[in-house]
């Protein structure tokens, strides 16, 4: 009996054991299952002609992908909704060309994804929603320069974005968007009928295209914050039509674009924050750029631009709005001897303004508009055919310098000042047949300088309602004209300086309705020079004088009246020496005026 139970026991025992076993097993066993079902992997490898192959995993946890082919009519396709994503389409020529197409979707958390592709007709996407995406397709062949018909497409839409696609030849293209958050895109395209266009809105911006030949274009634009953005485009033995725009719209912007033969054209707009931009259209093999034009408009607050072109029809326009003004045009030589063309229009319109335009080709013309206080501008044009410079200002204390020499034989320069107080303004100019006008109006503490080294030189000056301002012209060569005029002015001063050989020059300064007002006119060094001050309506302590040396044949003629008051003490002088026909004429009217002639 005791024998019996004790058996019975070790039995009840026995099978309680066995039965926690089964359970424990069954409970790990579903355990495993559930860990093994929230793990989502998924590996697709084709090898041979007709493939597609799909996998689409959503839902669940750690997703991770792969889709391999290779041969004749890939196609890829991955989806994947939720949470630790990771994508992988790998497409390969393998002997024979394939067909490939590629595709990535995911939705949320922690995307990546990579597309890489190899001949024939490439196509690649990727789009990802949201998270910590990243993406990259490839399509470089590994097998010389084929890449066939490529094009990729990459859109991503929120949180940590990175996006970058490189593609190597034939038909490329590449488009990426990223809407917002930490935005960054490169998109790299080695050869033929490239295009590129970027995308991104709001947040770390930033953006470069690289481009190498033929048909280049490139457009980027981005929208909010860190903006930054880099287009360089190349030629490298195959010349390209290069294209770029770049336009960032608001925060800390700066942008560069560079090309290199043949089509060039570059346009950036930045419309607001810390400004800066840069075209530069240099090449780095002798002097030929091609059709260059360029392009650089910024509104608002601290702008800064450059534009340096070297070789061919130059162009560029700098526009630059309110806020710290800078701006920066070079524009350089022709190729082969041939008569190309450099032209520069700058616009800037309040406040720090300061630009510096340097011209060396046959044909150069620039302008430039400021207004504002504290301008400066700048424009210096060497050599060439024919020069043309025009500098318009408005404000106080602004300086406009324009310089054209070295064998010109035409230059035209043209400088306006308007509304202000102590602006100051140069031209210099060596050559034949050079022309310098300056006008400055409603100013105060002005002053005018034009010089001018050559033969059959022109310079005329005036100032409309300036007081205590003063134009002075200076002339080195035979058949200068000098031209002042004063109207409406108080303590004024003119002077008008003709020497070194100055035969047949002509010297004529007016001054209307002032008072306290001097002129002077010396020339020396030649013959037949003529003289003429008109002080005319001037009420008081006006003086005139004259010195003519040289070989004779001189007239010299001073003509002071009375306004309406009496005009009085007024002083005119003539000086003149010379061999034969010395003429000389003053009148003048009011009291206590003072005369005196000398002929030697």
């Amino acid at each position: 009996m005791l024998k019996k139970n004790i058996n019975n026991l070790i039995l009840n025992v026995y099978l309680k054991q066995t039965i926690m076993k089964k359970l424990l097993f069954s409970i790990a066993l579903s355990a495993l299952t559930v860990v093994a079902f929230a793990q989502n992997n998924a590996i697709h490898n084709q090898t041979g002609t007709s493939h597609v192959g799909t996998i689409t995993q959503s839902g669940g946890d750690e997703n991770n992908a792969n889709v391999e082919q290779a041969g004749h009519m890939q196609t890829g396709i991955v989806s994947q909704v939720g949470n630790k994503n990771n994508a992988t389409v790998e497409q390969s020529v393998s002997i024979v060309e394939g067909s490939n197409v590629g595709v990535i979707t995911q939705m949320g958390d922690e995307n990546r994804a990579t597309v890489t592709q190899s001949e024939l007709r490439n196509i690649g996407q990727v789009v990802q929603v949201g998270n910590e995406n990243s993406a990259t397709i490839d399509q470089e062949s590994n097998i010389g320069n084929r890449d066939e018909d490529n094009m990729a497409l990459i859109l991503q839409e929120g949180n940590k974005n990175t996006a970058s696609t490189l593609q190597d030849g034939t038909f490329n293209q590449a488009y990426v968007f990223q809407t917002d958050d930490e935005n960054s895109a490169k998109v790299d395209q080695r050869g033929d009928n490239n295009v590129a266009n970027v995308t991104q809105e709001v947040f770390k911006n930033k953006a470069v295209v690289y481009q190498k030949g033929e048909s280049q274009e490139a457009t980027v634009y981005q929208s909010g914050e860190e903006n930054d953005a880099r287009v360089y485009q190349d030629r490298e033995l195959v010349e390209g039509a290069n294209v770029a725009f770049v336009e960032q719209v608001g925060n800390r912007n700066d942008a560069e674009a560079i090309q290199t033969e043949t089509g060039n054209l570059a346009v950036i707009l930045q419309h607001g924050d810390d400004n800066t931009a840069k075209i530069d259209q240099e090449t780095n093999l002798g002097l030929r750029e091609e059709e260059n034009v360029a392009f650089i408009d910024q509104k608002g607050t601290n702008h800064n631009a450059t534009i340096t072109q070297e070789g061919d029809r130059h162009g560029a326009w700098v526009y630059q709005s309110n806020d710290n003004n800078t701006a920066d045009v070079k524009q350089f030589g022709a190729t082969n001897g041939e008569a190309w063309s450099s032209v520069a229009f700058v616009n800037q319109h309040g406040t720090n303004g300061n630009v510096d335009v340097t011209q060396y080709a046959q044909y150069n013309a620039a302008a430039v508009d400021q207004g504002g206080n504290l301008n400066e501008a700048n424009v210096e044009q060497l050599g060439g055919v024919a020069n043309l410079a025009l500098i318009g200002q408005s404000g106080d204390e602004n300086v406009a310098a324009i310089s054209q020499s070295a064998g010109a034989m035409l230059n035209v320069a043209a400088i306006g000042q308007f509304g202000g107080e102590n602006n100051s303004a140069t031209v210099l100019q060596s050559g034949e047949t050079s022309w310098a006008a300056v006008g400055q109006l409603d100013n105060e503490g002005t002053s005018a300088m034009v010089q001018q080294t050559g033969t059959g030189n022109g310079a005329l000056t005036g100032q409309l309602q300036n007081h205590n301002s003063s134009l002075n012209i200076q002339q080195a060569g035979t058949d200068g004209f000098a031209g002042v005029a004063q109207v409406g002015s108080a303590w004024t001063g003119a002077g008008i300086y003709q020497y070194a050989g100055s035969s047949n020059a002509q010297a004529g300064i007016s001054q209307v309705n002032g008072f306290i007002s001097g002129a002077s006119i010396h020339q020396w060094g030649g013959n037949g020079m003529e003289a003429q001050i008109n002080q005319q309506d001037q009420n008081f302590f006006s003086n005139a004088t004259i010195l003519q040396s040289g070989n004779g044949m001189h007239q010299a003629n001073i003509t002071q009246t009375a306004g309406m008051e009496t005009g009085t003490l007024n002083t005119a002088i003539t000086v003149q020496t010379g061999n034969v026909q010395q003429v000389s004429n003053v009148s003048q009217a009011g009291n206590g005026n003072l005369s005196v002639v000398n002929q030697f």
